[in-house]
C-alpha cells in the first residue's frame, strides 16, 4: 500500500497536470502523510524525487515551494541528483533566452555550483554561436547574468562555434 501510494503521489507531483497547481499538491500530500503515518524516510524519498522532476522542466517556483514546504535538509539539496536536476532544469530554460531569469533563480536558490553553471551557460553559447542564426547580444546576455569569466569565452570550444558560425553566415547570408 505505500509503495503505492508512494508512486500515485510522485506521479501527483511530478507531472505537469490539473492537480498540480504549485501549492494545492503539497496540500494533498500532507494529508496523505498524516492519514497513513508514512514513515520519514518514504516521505523524504518521495520529496526528493517530486523535486528533482520539477527541477529538471526548470520549473523553478513549485520547485522552491516543495523545498520550502517540505524543510528538505541541506544534504539532500546538495546531493548529485538535485545538482543534475538543477543542471537540466538550466539548460531547458536558456534554450529560450527569455528563461534566463528563472535559470538564475536556479542559480541563487539551490546553490548550483559555479562549475556547473559555467558549463550549462557555455554549451547554451556554443549552441547560440553554431545556430542558424547567431545572436551576440543573447551570447552576450548569457554571459553578462552568470558572470562569466572571460576565459569561457575565449576557450577552444566557444572559438570554434564562433568560427564555425561566421562561415555559415558568410556562406548562406
Amino acid at each position: 500500500l505505500v509503495r503505492g501510494l508512494e508512486n500515485s503521489v510522485t506521479n501527483i507531483l511530478s507531472k505537469n497536470n490539473k492537480y498540480n497547481d504549485g501549492s494545492g499538491v503539497y496540500y494533498l500530500f500532507d494529508n496523505f502523510k498524516q492519514v497513513l503515518d508514512l514513515p520519514p524516510a518514504t516521505v523524504l524519498e518521495i520529496n526528493k524525487k517530486g523535486l528533482v522532476d520539477l527541477l529538471s522542466r526548470g520549473e523553478v517556483y513549485h520547485a522552491m515551494t516543495m523545498r520550502d514546504e517540505s524543510n528538505l535538509p541541506a544534504e539532500l539539496l546538495s546531493s548529485p541528483e538535485v545538482i543534475e536536476a538543477a543542471k537540466q532544469g538550466m539548460s531547458y530554460l536558456l534554450t529560450d533566452n527569455s528563461g534566463i531569469e528563472h535559470a538564475q533563480i536556479i542559480v541563487d536558490e539551490f546553490q548550483v555550483p559555479a562549475a556547473v553553471v559555467i558549463d550549462v551557460a557555455k554549451q547554451r553559447i556554443i549552441s547560440e554561436l553554431y545556430g542558424n542564426s547567431i545572436s551576440v547580444s543573447s551570447v552576450i546576455e548569457i554571459k553578462n547574468a552568470f558572470n562569466l569569466p572571460i576565459d569561457t569565452l575565449s576557450s577552444p570550444e566557444v572559438l570554434d562555434a564562433a568560427k564555425q558560425g561566421m562561415i555559415k553566415l558568410i556562406i548562406h547570408g
